[in-house]
């Protein structure tokens, strides 16, 4: 069995091609170089950079607000709404409850 630094090497000796159409091709057939270096997933990569705490406290104050809606809004509703509102603050890491409140007041509207 070979250690993962003598694969590696195998693999950008490329069979002895001198550029890069070897690890083009692994790639193009379904080699993942990063999971090969790393050893993580692209789900493993994706939920280390997820900002999990803002979610739940997006969560709660979107299951707040439902909570006062009648009809209440579907789960599918609710979701967007969090995904809606994540994507808005992930970059600040800063929930704005200005924004989620206009927003909750234009959605409600619309919704009745």
């Amino acid at each position: 069995m070979w250690g993962i630094g003598l694969q590696i090497g195998v693999l950008l000796k490329g069979g002895g091609t001198s550029d890069l159409s070897y690890l083009v091709a692994a790639t193009g057939a379904g080699v993942d170089f990063v999971f090969v270096l790393t050893g993580l997933t692209d789900a493993q990569r994706t939920a280390e950079v997820i900002n999990w705490q803002m979610i739940e406290d997006l969560l709660v104050r979107v299951d707040e607000w439902a909570s006062h809606q009648d009809p209440p809004p579907s789960p599918a509703e609710r979701v967007g709404l969090i995904k809606m509102f994540y994507t808005q603050f992930c970059d600040s890491g800063a929930i704005s409850a200005l924004a989620m409140s206009s927003t909750f007041d234009f959605y409600g509207a619309r919704r009745a």
